[in-house]
């Protein structure tokens, strides 16, 4: 693994007031079957950025998809340069939003064949559900970590992780691929 960043206090005083007030509600998302982590296992997305290797997105033409997208997109950017990510292109983005459901976990996975970090940050007063981060052979959990309101997660290097379905509540994170 080539990084593995927690920063609890990144944001702004002002980017938190307006992540409270926008997202106490959720009228937004839209229900997907995702089928890489569980082919039947329901999660609520709410796309930010259309996937850069979806045969059916133009590349060549804009591929933010929602409001949002550029007040996301200022957090990551401001963010990588603080700790000096190299930042060429968004992969994917969207803000995931998972509830109970009949299986523990998803699968240990990555989320690209090509290189790619992953950046996430949790919304939400009441945050549940681990993220597990794995060595290369996928079953040497290297670290389980806990998920709070405005923290940011980022890793990099293809790095192997699964998440922990909420026992009770909601997981909501903003994700983004990047290389």
């Amino acid at each position: 693994m080539n990084y593995l960043i927690e920063d609890e206090n990144f944001l702004t005083d002002k980017e938190k007031i307006f992540l409270n007030k926008e997202f106490e509600r959720i009228p937004f998302f839209y229900t997907k079957r995702i089928g890489v982590y569980r082919r039947d296992a329901p999660v609520m997305v709410h796309g930010l950025v259309s996937r850069y290797d979806d045969p059916k997105v133009d590349n060549t033409k804009d591929r933010n998809t929602s409001p949002y997208t550029k007040f996301f997109l200022q957090i990551l950017i401001r963010f990588t340069k603080k700790y000096n990510i190299p930042f060429n292109k968004i992969l994917r983005g969207s803000i995931n939003l998972t509830t109970k459901v009949e299986w523990d976990k998803t699968i240990v996975h990555v989320d690209h064949n090509s290189n790619h970090a992953v950046f996430m940050l949790y919304l939400g007063n009441e945050v549940h559900g681990n993220l597990n981060v794995y060595e290369d052979d996928k079953k040497t959990m290297i670290k389980t970590i806990e998920p709070k309101n405005f923290k940011i997660v980022c890793f990099g290097d293809n790095v192997p992780h699964q998440f922990e379905y909420p026992k009770n509540g909601l997981r909501r994170a903003v994700v983004f691929t990047f290389d």
